[in-house]
C-alpha cells in the first residue's frame, strides 16, 4: 500500500478530513471530580490537533452525571461545560482538524462511584434492572446529547458500546 495515502484528504459521509490520521478515543482522566472540563483537557486536544491529526475522537463523555464511570469522567450535559467544549471544538477546527465526541452511559461501570444509580438491562451483578421508563429515558437522553454535540461544534458522535458500559450490556447475552 502506498503510505502517501495516509496524508490525502478523505471523506466520511459529510465530514471532509484533511488526512486519514485518526486519534481513537481514550480516557485522559483530565476532568474535575465534578465532571467539568479542565484547561489541561482542552490543551491536550489542541496539541493533538496541532500535531497534524485529521480526526480526533474524544474520550467518552458521560451523558448523565450519575452515570459517570470514574470521578474525572467529564459530563457533557453539565451547563458549565458548554462554553469550554465550544472552545475545544473551535481550537481543533482552527487547524483544519475534525472532532467527534464519544458519549456513554455508565451502566455496570457507574458502580465505581458510590451513590451512583447503576442500572443495567438485566439487573445482574448488584445493579438495578432497568424499567421500561429507564430505557425510554436513556434513549431520550442519548438523543438530547447527540443534538447538543452539534450545538457545541462537534463534527459527529460515537456511541461507546464496549467494556460493560450501558449500551454494551444490551448485547451481553449475544456475546
Amino acid at each position: 500500500m502506498d503510505s502517501s495515502l495516509i496524508w490525502q484528504e478523505y471523506n466520511i459521509k459529510k465530514i471532509k478530513l484533511k488526512n486519514r490520521v485518526v486519534r481513537a478515543a481514550t480516557n485522559e482522566h483530565l476532568g474535575t471530580i465534578d465532571g467539568i472540563v479542565t484547561d489541561a483537557y482542552i490543551n491536550t486536544y489542541k496539541t493533538l490537533a496541532n500535531s497534524g491529526i485529521g480526526l480526533i475522537i474524544t474520550s467518552h463523555m458521560a451523558i448523565d452525571k450519575n452515570q459517570r464511570a470514574d470521578l474525572t469522567h467529564i459530563c457533557i450535559n453539565e451547563k458549565e461545560n458548554y462554553d469550554k467544549l465550544k472552545l475545544l471544538t473551535n481550537e481543533v477546527h482552527k487547524v483544519g482538524a475534525k472532532i467527534i465526541c464519544q458519549i456513554s452511559y455508565g451502566g455496570y461501570r457507574a458502580i465505581k462511584i458510590v451513590g451512583n444509580k447503576c442500572m443495567t438491562p438485566s439487573g445482574n451483578d448488584g445493579t438495578k434492572e432497568m424499567s421500561l421508563k429507564d430505557i425510554e429515558d436513556c434513549i431520550s437522553n442519548h438523543v438530547k446529547t447527540i443534538r447538543l454535540t452539534k450545538e457545541l461544534g462537534f463534527d459527529g458522535v460515537e456511541l461507546h458500546l464496549a467494556h460493560g458500559y450501558l449500551l454494551n450490556e444490551f448485547f451481553r447475552s449475544f456475546l
